[in-house]
């Protein structure tokens, strides 16, 4: 699945990203949950679930 995102900013140093429903939907996210997110490169982001599944 690719969708578009927007960045929005919240500080100084940090960046906040919505997540589209769709994509809130497939990875089954609820509020408040942790997510890790790392940037291997300048084209990628990774998003991993800490889930005990």
């Amino acid at each position: 699945m690719k969708i578009e995102q927007k960045v929005v900013k919240l500080s100084r140093d940090r960046l906040g990203i919505y997540f589209n429903k769709h994509i809130v939907n497939s990875l089954n996210l609820k509020k408040g949950e942790t997510i890790k997110l790392s940037v291997p490169d300048k084209k990628h982001l990774i998003i991993e679930l800490e889930r005990n599944n």
